[in-house]
């Protein structure tokens, strides 16, 4: 797929999962391309468009996306896509004059950034399989295991917090749990503006039971668009998320920390009416 101006972003089924393989490598958001085949699979040309002065189908050189794609038996289709109205889109083989109009607006499917091609995702684990989780950062260290009678509620490790506020620990873990990319950071990389690799970066420990090596989560510098710097120890890509997670991926104690006022009604909720 080629957008005006800007570099070939080439995608390739490797053993059933859909990747990008350049200009970066990097798996392919599923829905995103199983769009792109939908179209490609039930293109139906409705009419043929005659020439015109002044065309409005956006086919020329600074308007149209260039799309190519190969069969496994090495059959190659190569077109562009014009411009979309309502329940037709313009679009032109490669090498050839003529303007055909097919049916669907289906530009949209084709008209996506190298970003909007990245899966997502940066964590997908179930909840109960975890083992321990330590936040590490300027307020200290907290540890958090799954309560004796629920798996998927964390308490803490070592009790030293009053009232310790267990739904609001389980959802921290649930956010380390399911994160997902807002954008990403690719070479050439300004290494110290990150803040990923210093000693002291914030930092996520989930421990897995029955796996040897925990996943770290490092949380880094805040972007001049109000994102914040993010890896893991699983892969070498630096994310962009949400700066509003700050919170739940840096807690501090005292977030946890409930008055005895604030348990009043949670006591008597439990008790037998």
């Amino acid at each position: 797929i080629t957008h005006p101006g800007q570099e070939p972003v080439t995608l390739r089924a490797i053993d059933e999962q859909w990747n990008i393989v350049s200009p970066v490598s990097y798996p392919a958001k599923v829905p995103s391309v199983e769009s792109m085949l939908a179209v490609l699979a039930e293109i139906q040309i409705v009419r043929r468009v005659a020439a015109q002065s002044k065309p409005p189908h956006r086919l020329g050189a600074d308007g149209r996306v260039l799309v190519k794609a190969w069969t496994r038996d090495g059959a190659e289709l190569a077109f562009a896509v014009g411009a979309s109205k309502r329940e037709e889109t313009f679009v032109q083989r490669v090498g050839e004059e003529q303007v055909y109009a097919v049916l669907g607006s289906c530009r949209r499917f084709f008209d996506l950034s190298l970003e909007q091609l990245r899966a997502p995702a940066i964590t997908n684990f179930d909840v109960a399989t975890v083992e321990a989780v330590r936040f590490v950062n300027e307020w200290g260290t907290l540890d958090m295991v799954p309560s004796a009678d629920d798996a998927t509620r964390f308490v803490q490790a070592s009790p030293s917090i009053p009232n310790f506020n267990s739904e609001r620990a389980s959802k921290n873990v649930a956010v380390l749990a399911a994160l997902f990319a807002k954008g990403f950071v690719d070479p050439p990389i300004d290494v110290p503006a990150t803040g990923l690799f210093r000693e002291d970066t914030p930092r996520a420990q989930v421990s897995f039971r029955g796996v040897a090596e925990p996943l770290t989560v490092f949380i880094g510098a805040r972007t001049t668009h109000g994102r914040l710097h993010l890896r893991t120890s699983a892969s070498e890509q630096i994310y962009l998320v949400s700066a509003h997670l700050g919170s739940s991926l840096m807690p501090r104690s005292e977030h946890f920390a409930r008055t005895d006022k604030e348990m009043l009604p949670l006591q008597e909720d439990r008790e037998p009416q």
